[in-house]
């Protein structure tokens, strides 16, 4: 999939596209989260899951 097609299909890329990353997308019933290398294999959250996962990020619950 071309960088065009993935913007028309509403993934978002990450920070630095030259980079292997994530890619995002967001959807009234949730979000789903794939990888830019293996975009077959998608994640996908409830608002509240990933409600619920950036507050977890916010207060550092994740940081070694």
């Amino acid at each position: 999939m071309s960088d065009r097609e993935r913007a028309e299909s509403g993934w978002i890329k990450g920070k630095f596209p030259d980079q292997d990353g994530v890619e995002v997308r967001f959807l009234p019933e949730g979000v789903m989260l794939r990888s830019a290398r293996d975009p077959e294999d998608v994640l996908r959250f409830t608002p509240d899951e990933w409600a619920q996962f950036l507050r977890g990020v916010k207060r550092g619950e994740f940081d070694d």
